[in-house]
């Protein structure tokens, strides 16, 4: 018999893959139609889902961590809508723009230029496609970051944060999985998630912020001689948002293989999907954090 647990994040999975399957459905509308999202009123989509996020992040209540059957919960429902919009739009993001190929191209007269990647798709119907595509994913990231930046703020939760000493516990616990190093005692995040953490953090606000001056470029060159500031704001944000983007999908590759071929990973890997760790897992590698529980 299925759980609660394991029925309610069917039940959530189903529901993210239906609102994706819809919004594919309506970008390719749209692309029929010659419709680019960014030069319409739908721009006000992405506030609206920010705020939907911050509603969302103050329903939740995640259980505190409980154990049963030798398992402790450590990834509850609501971690699990937060990886998961997470993943969702980035991964539509990074997969529509790779596809539109890399920008830093079209402003030729500056002299840094080693993003010249083309773009990979020729018809205009499929371009306005990919560029409402890419606009989808921002729709999940948008929500997935106010949900997740809500959330923390409204339980003053720091544990993902960095931490003093955190590299060479970082390096310690990278050893530890070549048998190199024995495993230093780690509350609920070991130091290499919470770094990872960081650097995820730094790519998405340099994301987001030359990302906005993309979108705010269909406006500033809408008029017949836009003024030559803004040439120089949109190169500098296309080669900020295509490098640290590559930079960004070079991390996810990176998180997914060692996820993958790691057999120390794999019981996190599940507990993303289920919610539950094995008790031992739990003592070994997050030995602070077990305490606390059998307190």
């Amino acid at each position: 018999m299925v759980s609660k647990e394991i029925f309610n994040r069917i039940v959530i999975a189903t529901g993210l893959l239906v609102f994706l399957l819809a919004g594919l459905n309506w970008v390719h509308f749209l692309s029929k139609q010659n419709l680019l999202l960014y030069n319409t009123s739908a721009n006000w989509l992405i506030i609206l889902v920010a705020l939907e996020g911050v509603i969302f992040s103050y329903l939740r209540e995640d259980k505190n961590p409980i154990e049963k059957k030798g398992k402790i919960l450590r990834h509850p429902i609501g971690s699990f809508i937060d990886h998961w919009t997470h993943a969702t739009g980035f991964v539509v993001l990074a997969v529509s723009g790779i596809l539109l190929g890399f920008r830093s191209y079209l402003l030729s007269n500056f002299p840094i230029n080693y993003l010249f990647i083309p773009r990979l798709v020729q018809t205009n119907e499929i371009t306005t496609f990919l560029f409402n595509l890419h606009f989808l994913g921002i729709l999940f990231f948008v929500f997935a970051i106010s949900y997740h930046i809500s959330y923390h703020l409204k339980k003053k939760s720091n544990k993902i944060l960095p931490k003093k000493g955190d590299p060479s516990k970082a390096i310690k616990e990278t050893l530890h999985l070549l048998g190199l190093s024995e495993i230093p005692k780690e509350d609920k995040y070991e130091a290499v998630e919470r770094l990872e953490y960081l650097a995820w953090s730094l790519i998405v606000i340099i994301l987001i912020i030359s990302g906005l001056i993309k979108v705010s470029s269909h406006i500033w060159f809408s008029g017949p001689t836009p003024p030559t500031w803004t040439n120089i704001m949109l190169y500098w944000s296309n080669l900020m948002h295509d490098t640290f983007a590559l930079i960004g999908i070079a991390l996810l590759i990176v998180h997914i293989i060692t996820a993958a071929i790691i057999p120390s990973s794999w019981p996190f890997i599940k507990s993303m999907a289920t919610g539950w760790m094995p008790k031992k897992e739990v003592k070994q590698k997050h030995e602070k954090w077990y305490e606390k529980i059998e307190e």
